[in-house]
């Protein structure tokens, strides 16, 4: 039997622990999830995060579907999803800073852009995606102050 929590539970373990404690201004979005490497599935629960993507054999898909970020609500409710990752999919997670770069004019590199930039990758390593992520982000900046941090995490299900 199972005797760690599914995501959701514990997201919303979390967030009742940090609601009452949190000023109406702040709040935490995170991603969290368990994945079987044996057989590639994955249960997750998106807490208002920047969606993940996935990177497979029919081009990546966005993991959208988003609960609310922990921290506002007490009694929020959020959902275990799955998702499968077949040998040589990639999920790969990043922070808005990657999402909300910003260019000299402004412009966000965007969700869209970073699923464009790597939807050719697949069976790729992940240090291979994130090192394609990092020098396209730092492309789009230039020489505009970075605005956020920018954080990626990406593992590749080996074939």
């Amino acid at each position: 039997t199972r005797t760690d929590p599914m995501p959701a539970d514990l997201v919303r373990e979390l967030n009742v622990t940090l609601a009452p404690k949190t000023a109406p201004t702040k709040f935490v979005t995170l991603f969290a999830g368990v994945l079987d490497p044996a057989t590639g599935a994955l249960q997750f629960t998106n807490a208002g995060h920047v969606p993940p993507l996935i990177i497979s054999s029919n081009g990546v898909e966005t993991l959208g579907s988003t609960d609310l970020v922990v921290g506002l609500l007490p009694n929020a409710v959020y959902r275990t999803q799955t998702a499968q990752l077949n040998p040589g999919d990639s999920l790969v997670l990043f922070t808005d800073g990657v999402t909300e770069a910003e260019d000299a004019e402004e412009n966000q590199f965007g969700l869209t852009e970073v699923a464009e930039l790597i939807h050719s990758l697949h069976k790729c390593e992940a240090t291979e995606i994130l090192d394609v992520i990092e020098k396209r982000v730092e492309k789009h900046i230039g020489d505009a102050p970075a605005g956020d941090d920018i954080t990626m995490l990406a593992f590749t299900r080996c074939p």
